[in-house]
């Protein structure tokens, strides 16, 4: 099988991104030929991790991500060009303006084309004008695409709610990780370690979570990403007085040392699709405190291995954040109830099956 991916970014890793790391290095392995296409002038953070995992790429120079009518149109013009010479078998779309002028080849190529949603760009918290902008374009164009992926439930059914394509088209296959036997220490019983592992953007909420912290005492916050954002953030850490109590990472490829030194993962969001972050947090045996937006509760239980927070809620945060502080019986157990929930539903190996099957499933339509 030859796949074609198409992401929009490659100067920042997240979600969409991991997810199509993961994706295509099992290809790979398995012996189908991949080629991964992103935006920009430079390679980026993408391109570095995809060579470090001998994936090809290719650049896409004026696929950007912002609506830009020439841009968008020399970007499909090289997209058009890109698919003529490698002649794939099926091309897969991931985020929004890759998805968008992806789908568009459908018009100039008789090859199976398939949109991977990693949260729809209508979502609720959302800034309502683009929200609408969005909703229409997904709405028209989503006849040229084959099959739509969906990483959540609740894109699942928000698709239905908004007409977004046919039932027939739709599918919901949740992201999945690689499992490890990753565990977080929880030797340091004198400070309570949180952690947040995000990029500094829109989409996230720090500013609630760093005011929920801000009265609790005997926690240390790590925040780990970058991102427009983040001098913004430092200043609100500076501005209530909280150096000592806010540890900032930066970005890190690597993960895995932040978690085994947490006690409590948290992921506070204004929307969301399926986060990964999240599943690798549970794989690490973490309690989970996540905004209840998007499909970010789907991974938990409520009670069981974590809690749903409303959105910018400071308060109901805040007193979750401090009976988890208060209980070390309580986190493990949570923790431990966490490892078997990704274990039993939500490994790289389901994800990948289920994606392959709908791969091949349309090539055989074809």
């Amino acid at each position: 099988m030859k796949v074609l991916t198409i992401i929009t970014r490659g100067d920042a890793i997240g979600g969409a991104q991991t997810h199509v790391i993961a994706l295509n290095k099992l290809l790979l392995k398995n012996g189908h030929e991949v080629l991964v296409a992103f935006g920009g002038n430079n390679r980026g953070v993408l391109g570095d991790w995809l060579a470090d995992e001998s994936i090809p790429f290719r650049l896409v120079r004026c696929l950007k991500r912002e609506i830009s009518p020439l841009f968008d149109l020399l970007a499909f013009i090289e997209l058009i060009i890109l698919v003529r010479k490698y002649k794939p078998q099926v091309i897969a779309l991931h985020s929004t303006k890759a998805g968008i002028l992806g789908r568009m080849l459908k018009l100039v190529f008789n090859i199976p084309i398939i949109l991977t949603v990693h949260g729809w760009s209508f979502s609720p918290g959302i800034p309502l004008f683009l929200a609408k902008i969005y909703e229409l374009i997904e709405r028209f164009f989503a006849r040229l695409l084959d099959k739509i992926i969906v990483v959540s439930d609740f894109d699942y059914m928000l698709a239905v709610q908004k007409s977004i394509g046919l039932p027939s088209q739709l599918v919901t296959i949740h992201n999945g990780i690689e499992l490890s036997n990753l565990s977080s220490d929880k030797s340091n019983l004198e400070v309570v370690n949180l952690v947040m592992i995000a990029r500094f953007d829109d989409q996230k909420d720090h500013a609630t979570l760093i005011h929920a912290c801000q009265s609790i005492s005997g926690i240390i916050l790590h925040l780990l990403g970058d991102g427009p954002k983040l001098q913004e953030t430092k200043r609100l850490v500076r501005e209530l007085g909280m150096l000592e109590k806010v540890n900032f990472w930066g970005y890190t490829k690597d993960v895995s040392k932040a978690l085994q030194t947490a006690d409590i993962f948290l992921l506070i969001s204004n929307w969301e699709g399926f986060p990964i972050s999240t599943l690798e947090a549970m794989n690490a045996g973490l309690p989970l405190l996540v905004s209840n937006v998007g499909g970010a509760c789907e991974a938990i239980i409520e009670g069981e291995n974590g809690y749903c927070i409303p959105r910018a809620n400071r308060e109901v945060l805040s007193q979750k954040i401090s009976m988890l502080r208060d209980d070390l019986s309580i986190r493990l157990r949570m923790g431990a109830r966490s490892k078997e929930i990704v274990s039993d539903k939500f490994s790289l190996d389901t994800m990948y099956n289920a994606t392959v099957a709908e791969y091949q499933v349309l090539i055989k339509q074809k």
